[in-house]
């Protein structure tokens, strides 16, 4: 909406308001079969930090979690990790440009793109085999790892404040790297094609080599242990028409990666893991379709493209010093990095029209093209230590405790420019100084130390009472720059957090099944707006969590898992108008929201060779407490947290069958439906409800395996993601990001 002339003190401070929404809108066969194998139990499957040693059992406290097992995955053909968490109940994968989807577990979250989360951290905590990989400043993104060997991804529904920290607000989801078989030496190749009913084909290859490095009496696979090297290349795709551009297919995409494991026995009572992993990928424009969600088109005058890299090391160390005790010391290192640049026209070529009147200029005319690009790689990097000492004896208490050391460094410098847009703006051209729009330069630094702890006591049989808690201290300091319409701004503010995060649990098991209520609190670190001279703080938010479960054995090889929660969000963090002392944009503790709902998992099997597994959940995740946005918009108590279905659901059978020649097969049919859904807290940009199938047949013989796939045999066109930038002054901007159309998946594997 248009603001009357200021004088050139609130100007300055209207600019940088402005400018951040500027810059919010751009911001093996057996290992296979030991891996299923877990997956079928995987209700009392004990994950991450909770996974029991060789030697020593740790603490096992309940809790709603899921796995999706390499098995799994190759049964689906393979696909992306947001393919991999849309078939679990609770799970939200929320698809939107490459590396910037953000999941939401249990509805938990009030974006649904990094591009428009702002400075707030995400509320989904992401780890590669416990090491986080969320930054609590600034999204830079989430890397795919799906191109490697993944053993499984364990997804912990709920805050896991007591053993995964600030990240883990709604939930966290843990990858897990397969591992060779020791004293096996073993190598795989793979080659994939993927073809779309729309767009270019998809190619990918993969190869796979395990080595035992000599040999060993203690059966730890070799004196120099065991090595692992994977490297994996894939290209193509693309949907997207970019009339502005000419481009077909404009959106292809490309990512490779290479992976070092090395894993050693240190005699009887300790062992060594280290790991090595980097990425690269890229995309050549944006994946979104705008303005009409039924056509894959979009008009942008230059191209979106965007170059991701990740890289990550880590050291694990395990040991037992006494019996019943288990040591283990993970150290780790991680850097995430972006370069992109991001055509802004469409959302900022009029902001002239805002600004001219606020400036007492008058309406300033259009300018054809806004461009931000990074000048450096926006980058995370992160290092951190974790010592847990873990204890027990079989039908006793069982305990865990650990101290957690973690810095990062984040760094972003952004430009923004629209050429020609001195002349275009004429005398008012001294805004754009050599066409520059804007610049915004942020170093950051956090330093986390936490101490944790978590015991299982047994109260009588079959009773177990379940403690935990973690006590942690977080500082964050900046140092930024601000270059808007010519004026310059700097600012070095701080921030620091402490706090105790509880968890109490009880459980009881009647002949092999289980019942379990817990209460579990949450928590995210706090943060600083860069709108100076106030330099806003907003607090660290906090969740609470009631939850009860019943998990059923009712028979060999069949599960049933239920749980039933509701969840109270206090001081929910939301980019909203700052009203005080300037209508300025920024994040804000004004939110209050409360999700509850059910999950169901069950897995039956239907007969020797058939097994059906089911899916269910019901989230309803809403506001409480009404509040403004950005743009200015009131949103109502009630209105439905974004990306969140009120219902969804996914089906599966497999069955084994012999096929001529020898070779042996299984074939898969999968459903998945979801009912309508909101993307952004404002509700203004939403999708129906769909259904989708796909089917598989695998088929091996001897060292070889093939697979043919069809996903999305309906060819449903449907709206999988959005993103909304809605400004004072302007029309609101949708993106939206469209579900993959018809495709057929051929993957070809050969073991030597």
């Amino acid at each position: 909406m248009p603001m009357p002339p200021m004088p050139s003190t609130r100007r300055a401070a209207l600019a940088l308001g402005l400018s951040a929404a500027l810059a919010s809108a751009h911001a093996q066969d057996s290992a296979e079969n030991s891996a299923q194998n877990s997956a079928q139990n995987s209700s009392v499957l004990v994950l991450g930090k909770r996974a029991s040693l060789a030697d020593a059992p740790t603490t096992a406290a309940p809790g709603s979690s899921a796995v999706l097992d390499r098995a799994d995955a190759l049964a689906r053909g393979q696909p992306d990790f947001a393919t991999w968490l849309g078939s679990l109940p609770g799970v939200q994968p929320n698809r939107g440009e490459p590396g910037q989807s953000l999941p939401t577990l249990r509805g938990i979250g009030t974006a649904t793109s990094g591009n428009l989360l702002g400075t707030q951290q995400a509320t989904t905590g992401l780890y590669l085999e416990d090491l986080p990989l969320t930054s609590p400043f600034a999204f830079v993104g989430t890397p795919d790892l799906t191109g490697f060997a993944l053993a499984r991804v364990e997804v912990l529904r709920g805050p896991q404040g007591v053993l995964y920290g600030s990240a883990s607000l709604g939930g966290a989801i843990n990858l897990v790297l397969a591992q060779p078989l020791p004293g096996v030496t073993h190598t795989s190749v793979q080659a994939t094609v993927r073809a779309p009913r729309a767009g270019r084909l998809l190619l990918g290859a993969a190869v796979q080599h395990d080595r035992s490095l000599g040999r060993d009496d203690a059966g730890g696979g070799g004196a120099g242990g065991m090595l692992r090297l994977e490297a994996f290349a894939e290209g193509g795709g693309g949907s997207i028409h970019n009339l502005g551009t000419g481009q077909l297919d404009a959106d292809r995409r490309q990512r490779h990666g290479l992976h070092l494991g090395w894993s050693r026995r240190l005699g009887n009572a300790a062992s060594a893991r280290l790991l090595l992993l980097h990425q690269q990928s890229q995309a050549d424009d944006t994946a979104a379709a705008s303005p009409d969600a039924t056509q894959r088109r979009i008009s942008t005058p230059s191209a979106s493209w965007r170059r991701d890299q990740f890289s990550a090391a880590r050291l694990e160390l395990a040991g037992t010093p006494a019996p019943g005790l288990a040591l283990t010391a993970v150290a780790g290192w991680t850097d995430q990095q972006t370069r992109s640049a991001t055509d802004l026209s469409r959302s900022s070529g009029l902001l002239g029209t805002v600004l001219g009147p606020a400036l007492g200029l008058g309406s300033l005319p259009a300018l054809p093209l806004v461009q931000s690009r990074t000048n450096q790689p926006t980058r995370n990097r992160a290092g951190s230590l974790e010592v847990r000492l873990a204890g027990g004896q079989p039908g006793g208490p069982r305990w865990l405790a650990g101290l957690l050391l973690q810095h990062n460094r984040f760094g972003l410098h952004n430009t923004s420019r629209a050429p020609s847009g001195a002349a275009a703006w004429g005398p008012a051209g001294a805004l754009l100084p050599g066409d520059e729009f804007g610049a915004l330069q942020v170093l950051a630094g956090s330093s986390e130390r936490a101490v944790f702890g978590e015991a299982v006591l047994p109260l009588a049989d079959h009773l177990r009472l379940g403690l935990g808690a973690r006590a942690h201290r977080t500082t964050l300091a900046y140092s930024s720059t601000l270059r808007f319409l010519g004026a310059t701004s700097q600012g070095a503010p701080s921030t620091a957090d402490q706090g105790v995060t509880p968890r109490i649990s009880l459980q009881a098991d009647i002949g092999t099944h289980s019942v379990y209520a817990l209460v579990s609190r949450g928590w995210r670190v706090g943060g600083v707006n860069f709108d100076p001279p106030a330099f806003t703080r907003y607090r660290p938010d906090q969740l609470q969590n009631h939850e009860i479960g019943l998990q059923l054995r009712p028979a060999p090889g069949a599960s049933i898992d239920l749980a039933l929660f509701q969840m109270d969000w206090r001081d929910a963090q939301v980019s909203t108008l700052l009203t005080e002392p300037l209508p300025l944009i920024g994040v804000a503790n004004v939110g209050q929201a409360r999700s509850r709902g059910l999950e169901a998992t069950a897995r039956w099997p239907l007969g020797r060779n058939t097994q059906a597994g089911l899916r269910l959940a019901f989230t309803d995740a809403a506001t409480r407490a009404a509040f403004v946005t950005a743009a200015g918009q009131p949103v109502a108590s009630g209105a439905r947290l974004p990306g969140t279905a009120r219902w969804q659901g996914a089906a599966d059978v497999t069955h084994r069958l012999p096929l001529p020649g020898g070779w042996a097969g299984q074939a898969r049919l999968d459903l998945q439906a979801h009912s309508s859904r909101v993307f952004d807290i404002s509700g203004l940009a939403a999708a129906p409800g769909r259904a989708e199938a796909g089917a598989g047949l695998t088929a091996q013989r001897g060292p070889w395996q093939w697979q043919l796939r069809l996903d999305n045999a309906g060819n449903v066109r449907n709206v999988a993601g959005a993103e909304v930038v809605d400004r004072p002054g302007l029309p609101p901007l949708t993106d939206r990001y469209l579900a993959d159309p018809r495709r057929f998946t051929l993957t070809l594997r050969h073991d030597i």
